[in-house]
């Protein structure tokens, strides 16, 4: 999801407030993951790199999660 970096408002006013920004919901945020310690939390990831270079560098690894399709 491309957020604009510092350009947009309304994403850093979510990042600071949370689900407590108005515009939490403007978002597609799981506010209530699996992952205890994520609860209430947004999950960033930030690469340093496009995904390709990262795949190919091995700095990150695609893997299907048999446990999380049980929904």
């Amino acid at each position: 999801m491309g957020t604009s970096g510092d350009q947009n408002d309304l994403w850093l006013d979510v990042l600071k407030r949370g689900q407590l920004s108005r515009y939490a919901d403007w978002f597609d945020i799981n506010w209530h993951p699996s992952e205890p310690s994520l609860q209430g939390k947004v999950l960033v990831p930030f690469l340093g790199t496009s995904l390709g270079e990262a795949l190919d560098q091995g700095k990150v690894e695609l893997r299907y999660d048999v446990l999380a399709d049980r929904s």
